[in-house]
C-alpha cells in the first residue's frame, strides 16, 4: 500500500491543483480511528478532510490527526478566490474570516436534519419549518427537471426559492420571540439563526452553481467509511496520508464513472 499510495502521489497533487482551481468547493470531514503511537493497545479520533469540486469534477482526501482548522489553513491559499461551502462546524469561521476573496456557503440539508430531529422529539412547531425546507428543495428537483444552466437556475432560485427563505427566517424569528425554546427545537434555532446569511446565499441570482447542500461531498465518504468497517482503525499516524491518497483516486474514478481498479492497474508499473 505505501509504494501504491507513492505512486500515485502526483495524481493526489494534479487532483488538488484542478480542485483549487475551480470556482467552487465543498469540504467536510468525517472521522476514523488511529492507533495511538503513545499508549500501547489504544486509539483516538483521526479524521478524513474531503475537498469535491463539483464542476471539475475532482475529489482530495487529506488526513490530519485533529480536527483543527490547522488542515483548511494549509490547504486554501490566503488569497484564494471562490466559493467553499462547509456544515456549521467551529472551525470553519475562523479560517475562512482570513480569506476575504472567498464566499461562504452552509448546508440546508444540515438544518432539515435538525428540524427532523425536533419533529421525532414530538415538538410538532417544527413542522411548519420542514414544510418551508421541502419546498426549497422541490424548487431544486424543479429546475434540475427543467435542465436549467447554473445562470438561469440562479434567477429561478432567486424567483421561487427567494420568498420561501424569507418566509422560513420569519418563523425562526418569531420562535425566538417567543417563550424559551427547548429540547431539539432549539438547536435547531439556533442553527439556523448563527449562520442565516450563509445557508440562505445559494439563493443569490449570481449563486446557481452552488447546491443546495453537502450531499455530494457526503457521498464521496462512502469508500472511506467501507474500508473503515473492514479495518477498523489506521495503524499508524504516517500511514493517515497513503489513505487519503488511495481514497482521493478511488473516490475520483467512482465519481466520473471509471472502474477504480481498472485505472490503477493501468497506472501503476
Amino acid at each position: 500500500m505505501e509504494g501504491a499510495a507513492h505512486l500515485l502521489i502526483t495524481i493526489h497533487q494534479l487532483l488538488k491543483r484542478k480542485l483549487l482551481a475551480s470556482r467552487y468547493v465543498q469540504v467536510d470531514e468525517t472521522f476514523t480511528k488511529l492507533l495511538d503511537p503513545d499508549r500501547r493497545g489504544r486509539s483516538r479520533d483521526a479524521y478524513l478532510w474531503g475537498y469535491h469540486a463539483p464542476d471539475a469534477p475532482a475529489i482530495v482526501l487529506e488526513f490530519s490527526p485533529s480536527r483543527s482548522g490547522a488542515i483548511l489553513h494549509e490547504f486554501f491559499p490566503l488569497d484564494g478566490h471562490g466559493d467553499v461551502q462547509s456544515d456549521g462546524a467551529k472551525m470553519y469561521p475562523g479560517v475562512f474570516k482570513h480569506r476575504p476573496h472567498i464566499r461562504r456557503f452552509e448546508c440546508i440539508g444540515h438544518l432539515r436534519r435538525y428540524v427532523l430531529e425536533a419533529i421525532k422529539a414530538d415538538e410538532m412547531q417544527a413542522l411548519p419549518l420542514l414544510r418551508d425546507i421541502d419546498e426549497l428543495y422541490a424548487i431544486e428537483r424543479q429546475a434540475t427537471k427543467l435542465g436549467l444552466t447554473p445562470d438561469r437556475r440562479g434567477m429561478f432560485r432567486y424567483a421561487k426559492a427567494k420568498p420561501v427563505l424569507k418566509r422560513l427566517q420569519q418563523r425562526f424569528r418569531a420562535l425566538k420571540q417567543d417563550a424559551p425554546v427547548l429540547g431539539k427545537l432549539r438547536e435547531a434555532l439556533t442553527y439556523a439563526t448563527n449562520r442565516w446569511p450563509n445557508l440562505a446565499r445559494y439563493a443569490k441570482v449570481d449563486c446557481g452553481h452552488i447546491h443546495i447542500d453537502q450531499n455530494a461531498i457526503e457521498r464521496c465518504f462512502r469508500p472511506t467509511k467501507v474500508g473503515f468497517r473492514n479495518y477498523l482503525f489506521i495503524g499508524h499516524p504516517s500511514a493517515g496520508w497513503r489513505s487519503a491518497v488511495i481514497y482521493s483516486v478511488v473516490s475520483t474514478c467512482r465519481l466520473i464513472g471509471v472502474n477504480p481498479e481498472a485505472y490503477i492497474r493501468c497506472v501503476l508499473p
